[in-house]
């Protein structure tokens, strides 16, 4: 009697436990998923190339072929289960976004913002005159206010 037998049959039975534990885990991983990266993060790791499907069909290889064809069925049905159950959250949480999305516009309140008054301010030129009647200050000149224009008399005949 050769122990070749049972040991496959005992790598068949630990493959069934890993589809069982791996679904599991996906399970408790998709209940806790709040973002789209969390979710594409849970699809790598059980779909990627280097995931946990993708470790199952190695191991699939190593099995004799009538082992193969008791377990690659299920490990087909476990492939498909969790693409179904990726599919279905990321529309659930597409349906959520847009529920979302449709609240706050329906409750949207167009008085809620109110119109800011533009604050005041100096013009240019007035403040370039302020500016340079200060450095006139500093150093020392007086600043006279007086009429725009002067008659004949106060330009001409009064300063003779």
């Amino acid at each position: 009697m050769s122990i070749l037998p049972f040991l496959f049959r005992n790598k068949m039975e630990t493959l069934k436990k890993q589809i069982i534990a791996i679904k599991q885990e996906l399970n408790k991983a998709l209940e806790t998923v709040k973002t789209e990266q969390n979710l594409e993060q849970i699809r790598i790791t059980f779909l990627g190339r280097q995931g946990n499907v993708a470790a199952l069909m190695d191991q699939l290889k190593k099995l004799p072929v009538e082992e193969r064809r008791i377990v690659g069925p299920k490990l087909n049905q476990l492939k498909t289960a969790i693409q179904q159950a990726y599919e279905d959250k990321k529309e659930e949480m597409q349906q959520l976004l847009a529920t979302k999305k449709i609240a706050k516009q329906q409750y949207f309140d167009v008085t809620a913002s109110q119109y800011q008054e533009l604050q005041p301010s100096r013009h240019i030129y007035t403040q370039i005159i302020e500016e340079l009647e200060n450095i006139f200050i500093s150093m020392g000149y007086d600043i006279v206010d007086g009429p725009e224009a002067e008659t004949d008399y106060y330009n001409f005949e009064a300063l003779n």
